[in-house]
C-alpha cells in the first residue's frame, strides 16, 4: 500500500534554466521543427559525483502491451565510468520525477559534475545534473539520425524494456530471497552488484555475458522496490545495491502499517512525544538548546514501541538523500506532521527531523550531525560490531605486549635488525610538536662534519613500530582495514592500539626502551651541501637513539623568528580565534599565571637554529625548482571537554538533555607562517626524498608520490603563476592564487620511482614514510625497507602493490574529506552560537552562477571562503557581479547543520 502512496506523490514539474550551456557539436541532425528545449528542474544538489542517489518509479514508461514487441538493437553492456557522453541512454531520478532518454549534449561544471541535455521519447529536451543519473547505457545512439527518428527509437526501446520487464517478473522476484539467504544473519544487510542480481533474475551461468538489456530491466526492478533494495551512494559507477535485512524489512512494514492504521501504539507515541517537545521548548535555551535542570524530564517515559518510531525518523536522517522514495521518505515526514508541533515550519525535511531528535532527547544540542549521518563510512573505527571486535583484538595484542608475552601474541621475540642498527650515541634528537600531540612519529638530529663548513648531516629519526610488528602479524589486516588514524574534534581513534601507538612505539619519554635506556628508531639521513641544499649522500638504516628532547612548536617559533623570513597574506589574519562559551574565570586565571618556561633547552638552541637554516637552504632549492606555497585559512577545532561522547545512533527510549555546552575553540592553522612547523615539514620532505633515492638505486618496490603538470593546461598561464611567486618563500597571495587553482594537478601514489612532484619542487622522487604510527602505507614502506636491510624477500611484491596502493590512497583521500567535513560541522556549530549579525570577511572562489533557492526559485550566488573561519559558504541572492578574489563583507542568513550548508548575504 505504501508503494501506491509513493506513486501518487509523483509529479512532473516545469524546469527553469540553471545555466546557459553552449551546445557542443554532435552528429544528431536537428529537424527544423524539433521540439524546444525545456530547461533544468529542481535545485541542483551540492554533491560530488560519488554522492549519486537512485530513484523510484517510471512515470515516463510506456505501458506494457503483449500485442507487439519492437525490434531494437541492444547496445553492449555498460562500462561503469564517471563521465557521461552524448549518445548515452540514461535513467534519471530527480526529487520529483523519473526521466529517461538519450544525452544530446553535456557540459562539465565544478566538482566533476556535468549538466546534461537529454532527449525524451516525445522529442522534448530537458537539462539535468549528472548526479541524478543512476544508470546509463553507453553509446546507445549510433550514427547520424534525424530528431524524429531519435525520439521514435527512444519510445520503441522503452516500450520493449517494459514489455520484457513484465515477462521477467518471476525471475526478478527471485532476487531478494536468493541473495538475502546468504547474509550472515537476519539482522544484516547485504551488498550485491547489479550484474550478480541480473544473473539470478535471468538464470545465467557464470560464463554467460549479461546483456545491457538485462541489466537495465534488473535496474528498473530494483528502483521500483525501495523496501528491499537500497542504492549505494555511487551506484552508477559501482552498480552496487544494499539488500535490506529481513528483520529491517519486517520492522519497516510493521511501523508503516501502524502509521497507516493509526494504531494505538502510534497515537500514544504522538501524544507522549508532543508533550515532551512542548516541555522542552518551554524550558530550553532558545538558541543553545541546553536546559537549566533536567528534573522536569525525569517523569517522561517512552515505551519500546515509542523508541521504534523515533528510530524510524533517525534512520531517515541517516539515509542518503535520494530521489528514490523510500518508506522513510514518505512516513517520517508523516510522523513529524502528525505531532502538531511544527505548524509554522514550511519544510518538513531532515533539518526539522534533526530538531525533533534533539527535542526528544536522542541527540545533544552539539552532536556532530555529519557523524550521525555518515557513521557507516567509518564503521571499521566506530559504532559497529565490526569496530568493537577490531578494537577488542587490538587491545588484546597490546595487553599481551605490555605483559611481556610479545612473542606469543605474534610480535617479534627479538628485533631482526638488532645487529644492524646504527647507534647515534649521545647525539640529541629533537621532536617538535603541539602540547596535545599523542603519536610522536619523528625527530631530527644535526651532525656537523669536523673541518667542513660546506656539508652537514641531518638525521630524520622515525618511530619504529616494525621493530616489534612483523608484516604477517594478525594486526596487519586490521591496520590495513583502518588505513590510518581517524581524527575528529570529539576524539581520535588510533590505527594501532592507543597504548602502543601513543606511548610504547612513540619517540620520547613514554617509549619502550632497551636496557641502556635507548629506544628504537628508523633513521633517514641526508648529507647536505649547506650552500645550495643539494643531497650529497644518504643513509637509510634502523637505529637506536638515546637523548630525545620534546619541544613545542610555539616555543621553537620564538627562538627561530629572528632567523625566518616574514610570511603573511594581506587579507588573512591567522591569529584569528573564537571561544564559546567564554569562561571569564579561566581567562583571569590565565592572566594571573606566571610566564611559563620554554621547552627549548638553552644548550639546544644552536642545534635547532642550525637545523632550521639547513632546512631553509633545502627549501630554497625546492623553490628554485618550482615549489609553490600559498596561505589558505584552515580551521582547527579544540574541545576543552574532549573526548566527547559521540552521537547515539539508536534511541533506547531514555531522553538525555544537557545543562551546559562544551567549550569550543576555533583557530586557524599556522603551518604556513610558523618557522618551527616549516622546519619540521622540510625535514619530513627531506626524509621522503632519501627513502625515494634508496628505493630507486636498489630497485625496491614501494609506493612513491608523484605530481606532474597536465600537458593540456595553459603553459603560459602556468609560467605566469610560477613567476609571480615570492622567490624567498615560494608564496603567492591567496587572492591571486585563486586564478590559478585550475592549473594545480592532483598528486597520486605510484610504484614507479624517480617521478617528479612538481608543486613540491622535487624532480627525482618522493615517498611518504615518516608517519608509521598513524598511516598504514608508511608502515608498509618500513617493512619493505627492512627486508632490503636484512637481505630477505620483500613482504609485498610489485603486483600486490599495484593493486593495494590505489585502494589505500583512495581510502586515505575519502577519510581526509570525511575528517574535514566533520570539522566543518563544528565550525557551523560555532556560527550558530555567535550573534546572527556577526560580520564576516569573505573572498570569492567562484563568481556568480545561477542556482536554486530553498523554494525552488532561481537566484544568483557565488562561492566564497570565510577568511575568519576557513570554510566555504554561499553568497546568496546576489544583485551584483562578483569576481574571483574579490573581498566582500557578509552576514549569515542560513546555517543548515543537517545539510552542511552555510548561506550568507552581502552587506
Amino acid at each position: 500500500m505504501w508503494q501506491r502512496v509513493l506513486l501518487q506523490q509523483r509529479s512532473i514539474t516545469c524546469r527553469l534554466p540553471l545555466v546557459a550551456a553552449t551546445r557542443a557539436p554532435r552528429s544528431f541532425i536537428r529537424s527544423r521543427h524539433a521540439a524546444a528545449k525545456i530547461p533544468l528542474s529542481s535545485a541542483s544538489k551540492s554533491k560530488a559525483d560519488t554522492q549519486e542517489e537512485p530513484p523510484f518509479d517510471d512515470d515516463n514508461a510506456v505501458p506494457v502491451s503483449p500485442l507487439e514487441e519492437p525490434k531494437i538493437e541492444i547496445p553492449s553492456p555498460p562500462i561503469p565510468t564517471t563521465a557521461i557522453q552524448p549518445r548515452d541512454y540514461v535513467e534519471i531520478f530527480t526529487k520529483d520525477s523519473q526521466w529517461s532518454g538519450v544525452v544530446v549534449n553535456e557540459r562539465a561544471i565544478s566538482g566533476r559534475r556535468q549538466i546534461l541535455t537529454v532527449m525524451l521519447r516525445n522529442g522534448r529536451e530537458l537539462e539535468f545534473m549528472s548526479e541524478d543519473v543512476l544508470f546509463r547505457l553507453p553509446n546507445f545512439q549510433k550514427g547520424d539520425q534525424p530528431a524524429s527518428f531519435e525520439s521514435r527509437m527512444i519510445f520503441d526501446y522503452q516500450k520493449s524494456i517494459q514489455l520484457k520487464k513484465g515477462l521477467s517478473l518471476r525471475g526478478l522476484n527471485r532476487i531478494y530471497k536468493h541473495f538475502i539467504a546468504q547474509a550472515d544473519s537476519k539482522e544484516d544487510d547485504l551488498k550485491v552488484t547489479l550484474e550478480e542480481m541480473a544473473r539470478v533474475a535471468f538464470g545465467l551461468k557464470q560464463e554467460q555475458q549479461v546483456s545491457s538489456e538485462q541489466l537495465h530491466i534488473t535496474f528498473l526492478h530494483l528502483a521500483n522496490d525501495p523496501l528491499h533494495f537500497i542504492p549505494t551512494r555511487n551506484v552508477r559507477s559501482t552498480q552496487e545495491w544494499l539488500l535490506r535485512s529481513e528483520q529491517g524489512t519486517r520492522e519497516i512494514s510493521s511501523l508503516v502499517d501502524a502509521i497507516r492504521r493509526r494504531d494505538k501504539s502510534y497515537t500514544g507515541f504522538l501524544e507522549r512525544a508532543s508533550h515532551l517537545i512542548r516541555l522542552y521548548e518551554e524550558l530550553s535555551h532558545q538558541s543553545l538548546g541546553t536546559v537549566k535542570d533536567t528534573k522536569p524530564f525525569h517523569h517522561i517515559h517512552f515505551t519500546k514501541q515509542d523508541a521504534r518510531f523515533v528510530n524510524f525518523v533517525a534512520d531517515w536522517v541517516k539515509s542518503s538523500d535520494s530521489a528514490l522514495k523510500s518508506p522513510h521518505d514518505v512516513y517520517a515526514p508523516t510522523i513529524l506532521k502528525a505531532l502538531g508541533c511544527y505548524k509554522e515550519d514550511i519544510f518538513v525535511d531532515k533539518s526539522l527531523a534533526m530538531r525533533f531528535l534533539k527535542q526528544v532527547g536522542m541527540l545533544k544540542p552539539w552532536d556532530n550531525l555529519f557523524l550521525f549521518q555518515n557513521a557507516s563510512f567509518v564503521d571499521e573505527f566506530l559504532w559497529s560490531d565490526r569496530a568493537r571486535k577490531t578494537q577488542e583484538e587490538l587491545d588484546g595484542y597490546a595487553k599481551a605486549f605490555l605483559e611481556g608475552q610479545a612473542d606469543r601474541a605474534g610480535f617479534y621475540a627479538r628485533d631482526p635488525c638488532d645487529s644492524k642498527r646504527h647507534d647515534f650515541g649521545k647525539l640529541p634528537v629533537y621532536t617538535v610538536d603541539d602540547p596535545f600531540a599523542k603519536e610522536i612519529d619523528d625527530g631530527v638530529s644535526i651532525e656537523r662534519i669536523p673541518g667542513s663548513e660546506d656539508t652537514c648531516w641531518l638525521h630524520i629519526h622515525i618511530a619504529d613500530p616494525t621493530a616489534f610488528i612483523p608484516p604477517d602479524h594478525p594486526m596487519q589486516p586490521l591496520m590495513q582495514q583502518r588505513v590510518q588514524t581517524l581524527y575528529m574534534p570529539e576524539m581520535h581513534v588510533s590505527m594501532l592500539p592507543s597504548v602502543l601507538g601513543e606511548l610504547k612505539f612513540s619517540l620520547g619519554e613514554t617509549a619502550h626502551t632497551l636496557r641502556d635506556g635507548s629506544q628504537y628508531a628508523f633513521s633517514f639521513s641526508a648529507k647536505l651541501d649547506t650552500r645550495d641544499g643539494s643531497i650529497l649522500d644518504w643513509h637509510v638504516r634502523p637505529s637506536v637513539v638515546h637523548k630525545v628532547h620534546k619541544i613545542y612548536y610555539d616555543d621553537l617559533d620564538t627562538l627561530l623568528a629572528p632567523h625566518a623570513p616574514t610570511v603573511s597574506d594581506p587579507h588573512i589574519d591567522l591569529n584569528t580565534s573564537f571561544v564559546h562559551p567564554h569562561d571569564n574565570n579561566n581567562a583571569v586565571q590565565q592572566q594571573q599565571q606566571p610566564a611559563k618556561t620554554t621547552t627549548v633547552p638553552k644548550e639546544a638552541e644552536k642545534d635547532l637554529i642550525d637545523i632550521y637554516k639547513l632546512t631553509r637552504t633545502h627549501q630554497l632549492a625546492r623553490i628554485r625548482n618550482g615549489a609553490l606555497n600559498f596561505i589558505r585559512p584552515a580551521p582547527m577545532i579544540m574541545l576543552d571537554d574532549a573526548p566527547l561522547q559521540l552521537p547515539r545512533l539508536e534511541f533506547n527510549g531514555k531522553p538525555r538533555y544537557a545543562t551546559k555546552m562544551p567549550t569550543l575553540r576555533l583557530s586557524l592553522d599556522r603551518s604556513a607562517v610558523s618557522p618551527a612547523r616549516q622546519m619540521v615539514a622540510e625535514t619530513m620532505i627531506l626524509g621522503g626524498r632519501v627513502v625515494s633515492q634508496c628505493a630507486r638505486e636498489n630497485g625496491l618496490d614501494i609506493p612513491h608520490r608523484t605530481q606532474t603538470w597536465r600537458p593540456e593546461d595553459d603553459a603560459e598561464l602556468r609560467q605566469e603563476m610560477l613567476d609571480a611567486r615570492d622567490p624567498d618563500t615560494g608564496m603567492l597571495p591567496m587572492q591571486r592564487m585563486l586564478n590559478y587553482m585550475s592549473l594545480l594537478p592532483p598528486a597520486m601514489a605510484t610504484t614507479t620511482p624517480g617521478l617528479p612532484h612538481v608543486l613540491m619542487g622535487i624532480q627525482d622522487g618522493y615517498v611518504k614514510a615518516t608517519s608509521p604510527l598513524r598511516r598504514y602505507m608508511d608502515m608498509l614502506v618500513h617493512w619493505q625497507l627492512k627486508a632490503h636491510v636484512l637481505g630477505t624477500k620483500a613482504p609485498f611484491d610489485n603486483d600486490t602493490l599495484m593493486t593495494l596502493v590505489p585502494q589505500l590512497e583512495a581510502r586515505e583521500k575519502r577519510l581526509l574529506a570525511w575528517q574535514q567535513r566533520s570539522i566543518g560541522c563544528w565550525v557551523q556549530q560555532l556560527v550558530s552560537r555567535l550573534p546572527s549579525d556577526t560580520l564576516w570577511t569573505c573572498m570569492v572562489n567562484r563568481p556568480n552562477a545561477l542556482t536554486r533557492s530553498d523554494l525552488g526559485a532561481s537566484m544568483e550566488s557565488a562561492s566564497v571562503t570565510i577568511l575568519e573561519l576557513g570554510v566555504r559558504a554561499r553568497l546568496a541572492n546576489l544583485n551584483q557581479s562578483l569576481q574571483v578574489g574579490q573581498v566582500v563583507k557578509a552576514r549569515t542568513i542560513k546555517n543548515d547543520l543537517a545539510q552542511g550548508h552555510l548561506d550568507l548575504q552581502l552587506v
